[in-house]
């Protein structure tokens, strides 16, 4: 973690996970309509003796990432919001 010199702290993530998943229709699917949700949370850990993680974690902020991208060679289609 790194001071952004305005008030702000830089995390980078060099996390890397490779899935190899089946084809099928429903994951088509889901992979097309859906959005995964990547959440950030952060721990205290100055109170190590609460015994309760819902009380010394907490979430930071989330954000929800398009994986239709992801589909090789899949025709895409996308919802139209109205």
């Amino acid at each position: 973690m790194k001071d952004s010199g305005d008030g702000k702290l830089i995390c980078e993530l060099k996390h890397c996970k490779d899935v190899v998943l089946p084809s099928s229709p429903s994951l088509t699917w889901q992979m097309r309509e859906e959005c995964l949700e990547v959440q950030l949370w952060l721990r205290n850990m100055r109170n190590a003796e609460v015994k309760n993680p819902k009380k010394r974690d907490r979430l930071v902020g989330s954000a929800f990432v398009d994986v239709s991208s992801l589909l090789l060679g899949q025709q895409r289609k996308h919802r139209q919001i109205r």
